[in-house]
Parts: structure tokens; sequence; C-alpha cells
């Protein structure tokens, strides 16, 4: 199956350009942010087939356009189709041109007045050159591959995309999780050994408070390879306070009730958020410089 997704990304990339539209003000229109926009172009990843068909009409193109490699004819206006009394005319001229009476029906020649022409298969006497205009036929000499693909073929590329990348989300979500628990159950036979040969410990329960971090870990790696990376400010966020609960039960449980061990957790959180900010804005001037280049192309 042919791979529509270079085809469909250049397509958006220049209907864009050409309407002087930015990436921001076309993800608004979609109700998309303009990262997701900026995939689209680079040919990263493909909109849903409902998208595709809303990008169409908010450029004013069909969906075969989008996944046209190549548009010969750009923004031609239709050609006006003849009365029957230019036909019968420009016939009578000798001057038919590509217009055959076979597309018009008796009754709309006889409304111009005129007699009915015929094709020089008939042998009538009003006969005339008559050709093929091709409305209704395919031109059998033009090579199969030159075709446009109909939208039930666009629809079941992208889709099968779609599927595509929801196929890899599920697994990769499920080695992630699969690991956590892994972890889990790890705490679990440990704190279980321990109970089982050492009858009076009291810190063998602190070792599932440990575990919560330490799954935090597991997800912050994760979501760094394999998903989104902006979500790793609150994952960070999520362990600086687990990792000072655990440092506080543990005092706690020495019998150190130092509530102000949470106090190192506020500047930290500050830090983190400025740190999300100053990396969005960074990504945004990094998005208007790519745009910018790609319009001087």
């Amino acid at each position: 199956m042919k791979d529509y997704k270079p085809i469909i990304s250049k397509n958006i990339l220049e209907l864009r350009q050409k309407k002087g539209m930015t990436q921001a003000e076309l993800a608004g229109l979609l109700h998309y942010s303009d990262k997701a926009v900026s995939k689209w172009e680079r040919g990263e990843s493909l909109p849903e087939f409902a998208v595709i068909a809303e990008i169409a009409d908010i450029f004013g193109v069909s969906i075969d356009y989008l996944a046209e490699s190549e548009h010969p004819v750009k923004n031609a206006a239709p050609a006006m189709e003849p009365t029957a009394s230019d036909v019968v005319s420009q016939a009578r001229k000798g001057d038919a041109g590509d217009v055959c009476p076979e597309i018009l029906s008796e009754s709309a020649v006889q409304a111009a007045g005129q007699p009915v022409p015929v094709c020089p298969d008939t042998g009538g006497a009003d006969a005339f050159p008559c050709t093929d205009t091709g409305s209704s036929k395919t031109n059998e000499n033009a090579p199969a591959g030159d075709t446009a693909p109909s939208g039930s073929v666009i629809k079941k590329t992208i889709n099968g995309d779609i599927i595509k990348q929801r196929s890899n989300h599920f697994k990769r979500s499920f080695i992630t999780i699969t690991c956590i628990l892994f972890l889990w159950l790890f705490a679990i036979l440990t704190v279980s050994i321990i109970r089982s040969t050492v009858h009076s410990n009291r810190w063998d329960w602190l070792i599932f408070v440990y575990a919560v971090p330490c799954s935090i870990v597991i997800w912050l790696v994760f979501n760094s390879v394999w998903f989104n990376k902006h979500r790793n400010y609150l994952i960070i966020s999520i362990l600086i306070w687990t990792v000072l609960f655990a440092i506080y039960m543990t005092l706690l449980r020495a019998g150190f009730n130092i509530w102000i061990a949470f106090l190192p957790g506020i500047p930290t959180q500050i830090i983190i958020y400025l740190w999300s900010k100053l990396s969005l804005r960074s990504l945004n001037k990094d998005s208007a410089v790519e745009e910018h280049e790609d319009k001087r192309n």
C-alpha cells in the first residue's frame, strides 16, 4: 500500500503557507495544539480521517487533493458548460471542438430552435464532426499509478496508521506498568521474608513507603523515552514530594516529628515550574523559527 503520510504532510504545509496561516492559527481552527500541526507537517504522524476532512474544508480542497503528490492544475475555474444554441451554432460552422451533441438531449437542442445534428456514423445530412469529450470515460493510455486515490483508500491508510500508533502506545504502557508491578512484587516479597525471619522489626513497612518514589522513577524513565516529555515536569514534582514524604516517615518512625522536612519542596517546586515555563518558551521560539524557515523555502 502506498505511503500517503509524506504526501499529505507536504500538501498541508503548502496549503497553510499559501493561505498565510501560522501553525497556531490552523491548530486553533482544528482545536489541536500547534505542536500537533508541526508533527503533521513534518510527517511524524497523521491526523485522523475526520480531521483530514476538516483540513480539506478549511483550505477549500478535496480529500483526494491532499493525497495527490502532483497538482498540474491549481485554482482552475470550472469550464462553463455550453448552451444548446452554442453547440448547434458551432457545429454548423464546423467548429464543434470537443463538444459532442451526444451529451445533450434531443429536446435541449430542439429548444434552441435548431434541427438535431447527428454524428457521421448515422449518415444524416446535417452530420458534423463529433469528438469524444472524455467526460464519462477514463483515459485508457494513462498509467494506472497516476490515478488519484479514493477517499476510502486514504481513510484506510490513515486509520491503519492510527491503529499502529495506538498499538505501540498500548505495548509501551503495558511494559511500563509491568515494570512498576515487578517493583512492588519485589517489595512485598522483601517484607514477607523480613517478617518471617525477624519477628520484631518495626522498619520493614518503610519498604512500601520507599517503593512509591522508586515507582515514580520508573515512570519518569519510560516517559522520557516513549511518551510525552513535557509530562516529565509533573512526574519530577511528584517524585520530589514522595521522596520528602519518605524521609519524613523515616524520621517519624525514629521518633522525630520534623515536619520542616517538607520545606525544601517549596523552592524546588518553584524551580521546576520556572524550568517548565522556560522550556516551553524555548520550544515555541524554535517552532516559530522553523515556521519562518518553511515560509522562506
